[in-house]
């Protein structure tokens, strides 16, 4: 039954790192579409702008013309009327001219945009399966049964309490975090590798995979700091402050947005800290313990 539950949540886990893989290509293809569509607007814009800002500083001569043209039949003689109207009929010949010439080369062309969906992103929709799931059947281990007398004398035999100080260490990984100042540290279900690089000013998260490489790291820059950390689900952990004069206490981190997205004041100031049902945290310098859940603080437990 653990050996099925285990595996049941280690697909589920999988599955959902694809999704979100997918979901931050389509983001970054769409992000990049958007770019290329506002240069191409901008690129027409400026062409047929041009040419009516040209043909607008013709029509402002021309009306500016006529203005005078007015001026001079009402306060001059008949003949600078006369030389004035031929200045502007000559002006107006030119402008002809000039827009004549512009349709003959087809300056003035229609503008319509136009897009075309890439097939393969349309495949996607028609999928109606996002895996398949098998079911393999090998013989079991050989069952061995058990007397009823034989069994009660084993439980009447204490079992060996292992104490912490007996307690054995096996060295199963090694994981370069290239952090600077590497001050926490914790594994998603996933089989992410979250570690805190810790500065003064410029702390941040780092994401490791299983082969040591960078997936991303997330800058938690002043008022934020990163000292310890601790997951809470697939895409968000708590990260402790530890001392700050400015914002000492909790920062929740969505590891999607790679940002922070709540912060939780703390009195004191948290180093440790780890999760259950509630966030638990150390402020070594006071001696204490302190439990709270994302909307309020609670009592101290030590």
């Amino acid at each position: 039954m653990e050996s099925i539950t285990d595996k049941k949540t280690k697909i589920a886990a999988q599955v959902c790192h694809l999704k979100q893989q997918i979901i931050q290509h389509v983001n970054k293809l769409e992000e990049d579409f958007i770019n290329e569509l506002s240069q191409i607007e901008f690129d027409c814009c400026e062409t047929v702008q041009s040419i009516v800002s040209s043909l607008q500083d013709q029509a402002k001569r021309i009306n500016k013309m006529k203005s005078e043209l007015k001026k001079t039949k009402k306060y001059s003689s008949d003949l600078q009327a006369f030389l004035c109207m031929r200045e502007i009929q000559a002006t107006t010949t030119e402008f002809e001219k000039y827009l004549q010439s512009s349709i003959k080369k087809k300056n003035h062309v229609k503008i319509n945009l136009e897009s075309a969906i890439n097939s393969k992103m349309q495949d996607v929709l028609v999928i109606d399966k996002f895996c398949s799931i098998a079911v393999e059947k090998s013989p079991s281990t050989e069952i061995n049964l058990n007397r009823r007398k034989e069994r009660q004398a084993q439980l009447l035999i204490p079992k060996e309490v292992v104490l912490i100080n007996n307690i054995k260490l096996v060295f199963k990984r090694k994981v370069d975090q290239t952090c600077m100042y590497p001050t926490g540290c914790c594994v998603t279900k996933k089989g992410e590798f979250l570690f805190t690089d810790f500065k003064d000013t410029n702390g941040r998260v780092k994401v490791v995979n299983a082969d040591s490489g960078v997936e991303y790291t997330i800058p938690l820059k002043e008022p934020y700091r990163a000292f310890s950390l601790v997951s809470l689900d697939d895409t968000t952990v708590a990260v402790s402050s530890r001392h700050s004069s400015k914002k000492p206490g909790i920062s929740i981190v969505d590891l999607i947005k790679k940002k922070v997205t709540k912060f939780i004041d703390l009195p004191g100031d948290p180093y440790g800290i780890t999760y259950d049902e509630y966030y638990y945290t150390k402020d070594i310098r006071q001696n204490e313990i302190t439990q709270l859940t994302h909307s309020e603080i609670r009592k101290p437990l030590l």
